[in-house]
């Protein structure tokens, strides 16, 4: 898995490369799994616009993928993001530190 800041994608994986077992499938290329995060600014967007717009992102980070064709994507929403980048979000809050003993 990797990370990055430059995209709203924070975390992304090539699925044929983390589990080849699975995923990796020979002359299919590569299986791109991204998180966007938070999520709340693309939940009344349609799936083809977020596709469009995180297939930018990676484009701009990887140029070589300019060259490249998407054959399908697939976005699932959630209401509510299950990780969000915010500064104190590392730290435990007061009722997990009682409650933890």
């Amino acid at each position: 898995m990797l990370y990055t800041s430059d995209a709203d994608f924070s975390c992304f994986a090539d699925l044929a490369l983390t589990s080849p077992g699975s995923y990796y499938h020979q002359g299919q290329g590569s299986l791109m799994q991204l998180v966007l995060t938070p999520g709340d600014p693309f939940i009344k967007q349609s799936n083809e616009a977020i596709a469009q717009h995180v297939l930018k992102q990676v484009h701009e980070l990887f140029p070589s993928s300019r060259e490249l064709n998407v054959t399908w994507s697939n976005v699932v929403k959630l209401a509510r993001s299950l990780y969000r980048e915010a500064p104190g979000n590392g730290s435990l809050s007061s009722a997990a530190k009682n409650s933890s003993g």
